[in-house]
């Protein structure tokens, strides 16, 4: 109906009544043989932002604690995701993803204030709020468009929203033509934008790129005022190539405010911020781990605790 009708359920809730399964198997297998039946995501960005091909999705979508798994894709749209673009209205909620390969294959560069192509596991372009969701250590995102996040993909200009309760546990793998990736989302432009109790735990690969993509393991590209609280980063982000521009919790920032409030990573990467922009300002700071003090996040309860999906509970959710 977003898609076909232009129907935007603006001002309505839909419900997840039971957990959904589209495809059986191992996803991990689908990037290199298809799975059965492709997922066609939510809300479509195929065109300029003001082409009669685009609709957005802005109602509230709570998944009630449900979980949706064996999604599909190769495409080369410009947001995709579960959702492909999600509105200024619109909240996604209370879910949890597994056992999904989405792989973006539209490298083309920003152009007509898209932002390029643009993936995320739950909404490629998001201008709303997502909160409390769980995409687990099943779920595998290729990627070779221009941004690519373990939540979303792109925040735009004047979106100023809120993620909280997000967990990222999954696999993001940056092909050479992908600019900006981050575990929890890849790129920000919005006016002001908040982190809230957010967990990196998966691993992000970045190959080398003339481009040289900036990757961080919760906001690949910082190009807007972001405030962070109780969010922690501790999964894996890798790189094959100098030009790569890698931190464990930013990719490079520009010229803006950063705040930071009992923000903590795992002391195991050279860089917390791959790229500090100039003139930038930030207050607060990133405390440092070992990953052996905060295996199982003991003593640790405010990134413990993310909502219905305890750090626990999800794993026990997951096996």
């Amino acid at each position: 109906l977003v898609n076909t009708d232009r129907v935007s359920f603006a001002g309505k809730t839909i419900y997840l009544a039971a957990d959904i399964t589209v495809n059986t198997g191992d996803a991990s297998s689908w990037k290199t043989t298809k799975a059965t039946y492709d997922w066609i995501p939510i809300g479509s960005l195929t065109g300029t932002l003001d082409s009669g091909n685009n609709q957005r999705f802005d109602g509230i979508f709570d998944g009630d604690g449900h979980s949706i798994s064996g999604l599909y894709f190769n495409r080369a749209d410009q947001g995709l995701g579960l959702f492909g673009w999600t509105g200024a209205d619109s909240v996604v909620k209370n879910l949890k993803l597994e056992n999904t390969y989405f792989c973006a294959t539209n490298s083309a560069a920003a152009s007509n204030q898209l932002g390029g192509a643009q993936i995320g596991a739950i909404s490629g372009r998001s201008f709303g709020t997502i909160q409390n969701v769980y995409v687990t250590d099943s779920v595998y995102l290729d990627c070779y468009g221009y941004y690519c996040g373990g939540i979303a993909g792109y925040n735009p200009l004047g979106a100023n929203k809120t993620y909280s309760n997000c967990w990222f546990a999954g696999h993001i793998d940056m092909k050479t033509t992908g600019r900006a990736g981050g575990g929890i989302i890849g790129a920000v432009q919005s006016a002001t934008f908040t982190l809230k109790d957010c967990l990196f735990t998966g691993t992000i690969t970045t190959a080398n790129s003339a481009a040289g993509p900036q990757v961080g393991g919760l906001i690949g590209n910082v190009g807007a005022a972001v405030n962070l609280t109780d969010c922690l980063s501790s999964g894996s982000v890798t790189s094959t190539g100098s030009q790569n521009t890698v931190g464990i919790v930013f990719g490079t920032t520009s010229a803006v405010a950063i705040t930071l409030t009992d923000v903590y990573e795992t002391d195991t990467y050279r860089y917390v911020i791959g790229n500090y922009g100039d003139n930038g300002t930030k207050t607060g700071s990133i405390t440092s781990y070992e990953k052996d003090e905060i295996v199982g996040y003991a003593g640790y309860q405010k990134i413990a605790n993310l909502g219905m999906y305890s750090h626990t509970n999800a794993q026990s959710n997951n096996s």
